[in-house]
């Protein structure tokens, strides 16, 4: 999933978070033999601020390692 896949994956997560209304909660989870949460605390209000914190929060967290893939949901 390196290269175009995965950058695919990436503008499609950041589509879906910059589509989010104010009263909408999200959180985001990049996982293969690990997890990773943006939000450890559960869902996070979808406000301008944490919509584009969690952007690059997956620009950052979300790509593939190795034989491993990250995924975000």
């Amino acid at each position: 999933m390196n290269g175009g896949p995965i950058e695919s994956a990436q503008q499609a997560l950041v589509t879906g978070l910059r589509a989010l209304a104010p009263s909408d909660k999200f959180n985001v989870i990049a996982f293969d033999n690990l997890q990773e949460y943006l939000s450890e605390k559960g869902l996070v209000q979808a406000t301008p601020e944490a919509i584009e914190a969690a952007v690059a929060w997956v620009l950052a967290k979300c790509f593939a390692r190795g034989g491993a893939i990250t995924v975000c949901s």
